[in-house]
């Protein structure tokens, strides 16, 4: 998992023949004025929004997922009322490892940092 820019999301997703509708992220922001960016897998986010559950009311955050850049990977900002909250998640990232079971070796265990770019536990 990668933080990443409004910019840097911007670049990639034009890459990708992605768009953003910009409505619903201003609707978002005007209700949720704290966001981060996140690049990452999606087992990642499963992880993430484990650790979410269990660590935060995980009603204060929404999420707007941009679509996938690579193979089982994309961008997707969460937003917030309580900047505490937004702050914990963009703090916690990289500490957060995903178990791989079809993984070779079985079980690998590792993060991301940026596409194909793998961090093993």
């Amino acid at each position: 998992m990668k933080l990443r820019t409004y910019k840097e999301l911007l670049i990639e997703l034009e890459l990708n023949n992605l768009n953003i509708d910009q409505s619903e992220r201003n609707q978002m922001l005007r209700n949720n004025p704290f966001s981060i960016i996140l690049e990452a897998g999606h087992m990642e986010l499963d992880s993430l929004d484990e650790w979410i559950r269990l660590n935060l009311n995980p009603n204060t955050l929404k999420w707007i997922y941009y679509g996938k850049t690579g193979y089982d990977y994309g961008f997707i900002e969460y937003f917030g009322t309580n900047q505490e909250d937004v702050l914990k998640v963009s703090n916690v990232i990289h500490q957060i490892y995903t178990v791989y079971p079809d993984s070779s070796p079985p079980n690998q265990i590792s993060r991301t940092d940026g596409y194909n770019n793998w961090i093993d536990y």
